[in-house]
Order: C-alpha cells, then sequence, then structure tokens
C-alpha cells in the first residue's frame, strides 16, 4: 500500500454514488484529485471496438507505433483491433478507458515503473 500512496496516483473503482459533485467535493477535502472516466460504448462488434480503440489512440495523439510501446500494447494486436479483426479482452478495454481518459498520467505510471 505503501508503494501505492508514494506513487501518487491511483485508480479506484468504487460502486455507484448518488452525486458525482459530492464525491470530487469529498476527495478534495481529503486531498485527492478526483477524475471520472468516460463511460465506453458497449462493444458489441469488432467494428465499434475497431472505430473506439482508434479514437483513443488519436484522442492521445499517437501513431500507432508510438501507442504500442508507450502504452505497451502489442503493435500488431494493436492493427488487428484497429482493423476490426478483433475484439480486445474486457481488461484491455478498462486499460484503455483508462487511457482515454488521461493519457498522459497512465503514461507517467508506465514511465515510473
Amino acid at each position: 500500500m505503501e508503494d501505492v500512496i508514494a506513487g501518487n496516483e491511483v485508480t479506484l473503482v468504487l460502486p455507484r454514488v448518488t452525486s458525482r459533485d459530492h464525491l470530487v467535493e469529498e476527495l478534495a477535502a481529503a486531498g485527492v484529485q478526483g477524475k471520472f472516466l468516460r463511460k465506453r460504448p458497449h462493444i458489441k462488434s469488432k467494428s465499434v471496438a475497431g472505430k473506439w480503440v482508434k479514437k483513443v489512440r488519436e484522442g492521445a495523439g499517437l501513431t500507432q507505433e508510438q501507442f504500442a510501446v508507450v502504452y505497451g500494447v502489442d503493435l500488431k494486436t494493436l492493427q488487428k483491433y484497429e482493423q476490426c479483426v478483433s475484439i480486445p479482452a474486457a481488461a484491455v478495454l478498462s486499460y484503455f478507458q483508462m487511457i482515454e481518459a488521461d493519457p498522459e498520467a497512465v503514461k507517467r505510471l508506465r514511465i515510473e515503473k
């Protein structure tokens, strides 16, 4: 736990809250900056997955090659996602969702490892 605290950044998955504003206020009072992930699209087809993955990558302002290196994603796998050949696993979708929300924070976490 101390390693997590020392890292200055942590991702928490919280149950549904009644008010985001109230939660952010409570976190701020405790000295914590809260960020919310956008709900990812319901991925029910390779086409939807591919478009969303490409949007995440482009939102980070990176080429496929750069994205693969910076975020530790296999280039050929990323290309398969974007070409609508395969759908990322749930864990990969969650990782991409974190990248979409704050690409710089995820990049810092990877660099500091």
